[in-house]
């Protein structure tokens, strides 16, 4: 079709200035990947709540929204996950703890985004810290205090040792000091950045259970040192076994060992597609093979930039303020600590109507995981989907209510809803991770394409143009005109060549595929 297509376009544009170009009959465009675009963002699935308030920093921020709507969900999945587990079934219950992975450019305001929706937690530790402060001071005295006791009678032990003297005595003391050294008063620490494994696991355990990785440059936690070929297995493991709410084992040589048990975390993390796509390259098959990222929701939203005119700050935002007021009920709500320093969540359980409709969308998954099915080659990602949903849903639920006896049947549709999203999401990424610089080039610059079309109001852009304004990597003829040939190709473009000027006609369908 697109060979006679191309035969046509020629005959009809030979002739100048004789309106052939309005007769071009354009061919439907086939997705440059299998799994096509990016579906809209479900955003009547997010409770009004939510939903209002990332309206509201949409409105002015301008980011796109399924970032925003990552980044209100992650903060409120930090505030949930120390009260609540969700009880997907009888003797089936985990986390509500989310993970979630923006794969965006550089620009898109993710930093903006989350400061707004993080500052509540980045107060609510500065208004611990001062609150304990005298705690703290007491503390300080303290282990002051224990420290030279115990000082005292190691010097005694030397001491009579050398003398050969009796050291029962001073051993005793010793070792009654030991089982009364003072406690450290816990000061809640939520948030981290660049923390590696280790150093997270440490603090989970020694500082505050509950946490969060929030990283605008999520190449700080994929690309850390903590990351190297050597300890990758490891720390890939400990972010799964965080997810699953399953205790950790750090034995360690120089430090006291522990059990690291009854934490939780929840992970907002914004990557670039360059470094997704080296990390990928180097560690992706090992990722994927235990897991790492099938337990996250992840998008790859359609960039805003270009379409964000100026907008003076807001007078008033009622919707987040709102927002804000539920979020910091959660977090000064109370929580048992376990004997070993982890949380004790309650359990949430599902109504009856939503335990059923969790089931049968547990069965949908399952059913599209064999090798006929749609969902096969996401088979990793699709089986952690009906637990997403679950958590989503269960975060829904506390966020409205703290005090909800069970997850409502609206809920979980909601959550049910958000997941399936990001599980085509998911399909899309794991598609363009895996396909050829050469094709990624074509994305890029069909999508370039498309924005400024759509921006300049017109169908037609010129050669010069792209060299001068179009993607930085094919500004240059050698490195633009083979990806225009392969555009041409596939009838998303069609060459115009007119006196002193080289133009492409843009096929329609491309133009409006980001018209929402």
């Amino acid at each position: 079709m697109l060979n006679e297509f191309n035969e046509e376009v020629q005959q009809l544009t030979t002739d100048e200035e004789t309106g052939a170009r309005a007769e071009i009959q354009w061919p439907n465009l086939e997705p440059l990947l299998a799994e096509g675009e990016s579906e809209p963002y479900p955003k009547n699935a997010l409770p009004p709540i939510i939903k209002n308030a990332v309206d509201e920093v949409e409105a002015y921020v301008k980011a796109p929204y399924p970032m925003i709507a990552s980044s209100a969900l992650g903060v409120i999945s930090l505030a949930v996950q120390a009260l609540f587990d969700v009880s997907r079934d009888k003797g089936l219950s985990g986390p509500t703890s989310l993970y979630f992975g923006v794969i965006a450019a550089s620009g898109e305001r993710k930093s903006t985004v989350d400061n707004l929706f993080f500052q509540p937690i980045r107060a609510y530790q500065k208004e611990q810290w001062e609150l304990a402060q005298p705690a703290l001071k007491e503390y300080q005295a303290q282990i002051s205090i224990w420290e030279s006791k115990r000082a005292g009678y190691n010097d005694q032990i030397r001491a009579d040792a050398k003398a050969i003297k009796d050291t029962s005595k001073f051993e005793k003391l010793l070792m009654d000091l030991e089982e009364s050294k003072p406690i450290a008063p816990r000061i809640p620490q939520l948030m981290y950045s660049d923390a590696t494994p280790e150093a997270l696991t440490d603090n989970l355990h020694n500082v505050w259970p509950s946490g969060g990785v929030i990283a605008a440059e999520g190449g700080l936690v994929l690309g850390s040192h903590g990351m190297n070929t050597d300890s990758i297995m490891r720390n890939l493991s400990t972010y799964n076994q965080l997810w699953d709410g399953s205790d950790i084992a750090n034995h360690r040589k120089t430090t006291k060992s522990f059990t690291l048990s009854g934490a939780r975390l929840t992970m907002v993390i914004q990557t670039q597609s360059e470094p997704i796509r080296a990390f990928f390259k180097n560690n992706g098959p090992l990722a994927r093979g235990i897991g790492f990222f099938a337990r996250f929701l992840i998008t790859k939203p359609t960039s805003t930039q270009g379409f964000r005119p100026y907008t003076k700050s807001p007078v008033s935002t009622p919707h987040m303020d709102l927002f804000v007021r539920h979020l910091k009920r959660l977090l000064n709500e109370d929580f048992e600590i376990n004997s070993m320093g982890g949380v004790e969540p309650r359990k949430l359980p599902m109504s009856p109507e939503a335990q059923i409709a969790w089931e049968d969308y547990y069965n949908q998954i399952e059913s599209e995981l064999s090798g006929d099915g749609e969902l096969y080659d996401i088979r990793d990602v699709a089986a952690k989907s009906a637990d997403n949903a679950a958590r989503i849903a269960s975060v829904f639920q506390a966020f409205i209510d703290p005090n909800s006896k069970e997850i409502s049947l609206d809920n979980l549709d909601s959550g049910a809803k958000i997941a399936a999203w990001h599980l085509m999401e998911s399909k899309r990424f794991f598609s363009e991770v895996g396909a050829s610089p050469e094709l990624l080039l074509q994305i890029e610059l069909s999508n370039w394409i498309s924005s400024y079309c759509k921006k300049h109001q017109t169908n037609e852009v010129s050669k010069k143009t792209l060299l001068q304004r179009g993607p930085s990597k094919l500004r240059d003829k050698p490195s633009l005109d083979p990806v225009l040939r392969n555009l041409e190709t596939k009838g998303y473009i069609l060459q115009i060549k007119e006196v002193k000027k080289e133009s492409y006609l843009i096929n329609p369908e491309l133009i409006e595929k980001n018209a929402s």
